[in-house]
């Protein structure tokens, strides 16, 4: 599995979040990845509506740990919307991940595969408790790839 490292600047990603169930085996991720297409789904249906309010032509996905698993799906926004979440993704470098599958359990599979990878890179180290996903393709229901970006840092 190869990856590229990307720089990001600063992103405040503002949307719909909700606590996942936890996956501490891989019988138990199904259930994580059915709560994630259901708001996926909740994100397509109102996607006209997260436009108006987006800085860039994207949508996210950000898996982030607080006390719990944590799933936010939304746009790039320039400031904290009223009634939505957010989340502010961090400068820095990120090891990303591009992959045609469209199953929602494959794609929740593929980023066990990308952790791995880079779990065992001679060079980076993984450096966050969250994730973020590229799922233009789930949103607007077309061919283009979804990515994954793991932050990192160089050993």
């Amino acid at each position: 599995m190869s990856f590229e490292i990307k720089t990001l600047h600063r992103k405040l990603i503002s949307g719909l979040a909700t606590v996942l169930p936890a996956a501490t085996n891989p019988d138990e991720l199904p259930a994580v990845s059915e709560v994630k297409d259901e708001y996926i789904k909740k994100l397509a249906d109102s996607k006209e509506d997260y436009k108006v309010d987006s800085c860039e032509n994207k949508f996210y996905g950000i898996n982030f740990n607080t006390d719990k698993p944590n799933y936010l799906v939304g746009v790039r926004t320039e400031t904290e919307i009223a009634d939505l979440s957010s989340f502010e993704i961090p400068a820095g470098d990120y090891a990303e991940f591009t992959t045609d599958k469209k199953s929602r359990l494959e794609l929740d599979q593929f980023i066990g595969g990308a952790y791995a990878e880079i779990m065992s890179s001679n060079d980076y180290n993984i450096n966050g408790n969250f994730n973020i996903e590229i799922i233009d393709c789930l949103v607007e229901n077309h061919d283009k790839e979804f990515k994954v970006l793991i932050p990192i840092t160089n050993k």
